[in-house]
């Protein structure tokens, strides 16, 4: 606290009462301070401009000093201009264009007092800046013998000069665009120099650098399909991949395809089509300029048409033993493109099939006779086989005699018993051809 004692002798009232008004008000003035922050995000080569006296966003009239400091990474380009306010007094305070120029984080701090009905406000307006992107590549890799372009970002950049830290490495074959030639194996930092232009703000130097890294080029020294023959019918796909050897060659891209492209087609991805009948043959070509294929023969063929249905000559068919019959087989569609099938018996005790539909009756019983197609439709056909056993001929009756005139013929008719006997087949005979003959082919008499 301050004592001022005044001593006066006849001092006018109103005096006094001026100097007590001014004192309490020197007193009572104050000052306070006031901080805004403002997050601001760039990529490479975006300019934004800042005005610290309206971003603060507080009222009142500039009133002494202006100043700014930076900190964090080199990674904006910033240009600053002084401005005077009013018309009317010496007050100056800056403006700024900040411009990204390197991925990283940047701060702008800005200090500047107001007044405002006898008090005084500081002014900290704190620009918190990331930057995104590179106003050009901060790092890239080429082969040898290659050329690179590098273009900077944003509409701004003028007055840009190039260089190479080795120019057995990198060089720079044209500055405008700038285009870069890989030399021999290593690394190198390329570096711009340039100006920013953002017109009303005076252009501002900056450097900012790539570093580039020179790879040896290995080529492709041979290449393995997954199929080097394929045989599909029309309408079918089927995948080939391709193993680029060896494993760190530089440019492993390949290109895919096909001598006829009206038999069999290939995708960029190595997935072949067929289309007709006919041969193709699919080709994998290394990009890389070192010449290696690899092939794939591909034969279409039409497409499968599968057996719908399959009918046999007998469905139920009765035996004895050891007799035979014969199974036959109809296909249908007749155009199915495998028309084979194949013959089973449920009880090769009862009856066996050969591999042509043959049936032998081998003993008494049944049996499921079954004609399935070989084209993986599934489709069959059967016939039930019953096997029965044989009857024997026990009598054979004929009349004991019978009188013929010379020269004359008689009919004799046997009596078979039992009358089922299973083979009733009879040889006939004569005890004296001089006397009487028989024709067995007359004669012989099966009687059921």
């Amino acid at each position: 606290m301050t004592i001022i004692i005044l001593k006066m002798k006849r001092v006018p009232h109103f005096i006094l009462l001026l100097f007590l008004f001014f004192l309490f008000h020197f007193f009572n003035a104050y000052s306070e301070t006031v901080k805004k922050t403002i997050n601001i995000q760039l990529t490479g080569g975006q300019t934004k401009e800042l005005n610290p006296l309206t971003d603060c966003n507080v009222s009142g009239t500039l009133n002494w000093g202006f100043s700014w400091n930076a900190s964090g990474d080199d990674c904006t380009i910033i240009s600053s201009m002084e401005v005077n306010p009013y018309a009317y007094n010496d007050a100056w305070y800056n403006k700024f264009s900040v411009t990204g120029k390197a991925t990283g984080d940047k701060t702008l701090k800005c200090f500047f007092a107001l007044s405002w009905g006898g008090s005084y406000k500081d002014i900290i307006v704190e620009y918190k800046i990331k930057v995104t992107s590179s106003l050009i590549p901060e790092e890239l890799s080429i082969n040898v013998g290659d050329n690179y372009k590098i273009t900077p970002q944003g509409s701004s950049v003028t007055g840009v000069n190039w260089s190479s830290s080795n120019t057995s490495v990198v060089s720079i074959i044209t500055q405008s665009p700038c285009v870069i030639h890989g030399q021999s194996a290593g690394t190198s930092t390329v570096t711009l120099n340039g100006k920013i232009q953002k017109y009303p703000f005076p252009d501002v130097s900056f450097s900012t650098i790539c570093l580039v890294h020179v790879k040896d080029v290995i080529k492709v020294s041979s290449i393995n399909l997954s199929s080097n023959t394929k045989e599909i019918t029309a309408g079918q796909s089927f995948q080939l991949s391709a193993t680029v050897l060896p494993s760190n060659a530089t440019n492993k891209s390949v290109a895919w395809s096909s001598s006829n492209t009206s038999v069999a087609t290939v995708s960029t991805n190595g997935l072949v089509t067929g289309v007709s009948v006919g041969s193709a043959v699919i080709t994998c070509a290394a990009q890389d300029g070192s010449g290696v294929k690899a092939t794939c023969s591909v034969t279409v063929k039409a497409p499968t048409v599968l057996v719908s249905q399959i009918t046999l000559n007998e469905s139920n068919k009765e035996l004895k033993k050891n007799e035979t019959f014969q199974l036959t087989a109809t296909v249908v569609p007749s155009n199915a493109t495998n028309k084979s099938v194949t013959w089973s018996s449920s009880n090769t005790s009862v009856a066996t099939v050969s591999t042509n539909g043959l049936v032998t009756a081998v003993g008494e019983g049944n049996a499921t006779i079954t004609c399935t197609a070989q084209d993986g439709s599934g489709v069959k056909a059967t016939c039930n086989v019953a096997v029965k056993s044989n009857v024997l001929i026990t009598q054979i009756s004929i009349p004991s005699s019978r009188s013929v005139t010379p020269n004359g013929t008689a009919t004799l008719t046997p009596t078979i018993t039992p009358s089922n006997a299973t083979n009733q087949s009879l040889k006939w005979s004569s005890s004296d051809n001089s006397i009487a003959t028989v024709n067995t082919s007359v004669r012989d008499k099966k009687v059921a």
